[in-house]
């Protein structure tokens, strides 16, 4: 919550009418890092789907996985966002994971919306991990997050009456160049 409210500060500062991946906006001007910064907050979207969530619990005994609520990505963008970036709470963000430990580490999952190799090692390094970009190599709990977009316009809603004929549908795939099905879709 405290990096989210950083963000907020942020966008205020830079004159964004929009706020920070909360609700369809449509900017009415730039508003230099922040602009840039909105389209990489996919991890406050997804976190408030999950949080949502009726397969939810509050009873660790059941839970299948756990959801570690904490904005990676977002930090790593208000230090900076330099290359291993210095996100303030890598350092600290795993003893705070009450059930986190060797044996449960593969049921956690971590929300780190930026290009992975931009990621702490600590973070790139957890088997189960959101990012914006794809990795090298067989990761099966490495999950790849397209672009945010809130822009009002660009909401299926707003699509509701027009056929399918008539509407752009963007096909998205992220591959690396020795992945099978990327070498088929190129034939």
């Amino acid at each position: 919550a405290d990096v989210h409210r950083q963000f907020e500060t942020q966008a205020r500062h830079a004159g964004s009418n929009c706020d920070f991946m909360l609700r369809p906006c449509t900017e009415t001007s730039w508003a230099g890092r922040y602009s840039i910064s909105r389209q990489r907050g996919q991890e406050v979207i997804i976190l408030r789907k999950l949080l949502a969530s009726s397969a939810s619990t509050d009873d660790p005994s059941e839970a299948d996985v756990f959801i570690v609520p904490a904005l990676i990505a977002t930090d790593c963008h208000l230090g900076g966002f330099l290359h291993l970036c210095p996100y303030t709470g890598t350092s600290n963000l795993l003893e705070h994971l009450k059930h986190y430990s060797p044996a449960t580490r593969h049921r956690h999952l971590f929300l780190a919306t930026a290009d992975k190799h931009s990621l702490p090692p600590v973070i790139q390094a957890q088997s189960m991990l959101i990012t914006k970009g794809s990795s090298w190599g067989f990761q099966p709990g490495h999950l790849v997050a397209p672009t945010a977009v809130t822009d009002i316009e660009l909401q299926p809603g707003v699509y509701h009456e027009t056929s399918l004929q008539r509407r752009d549908i963007l096909f998205f795939f992220a591959g690396t160049a020795s992945n099978k099905v990327r070498d088929r879709v190129l034939a």
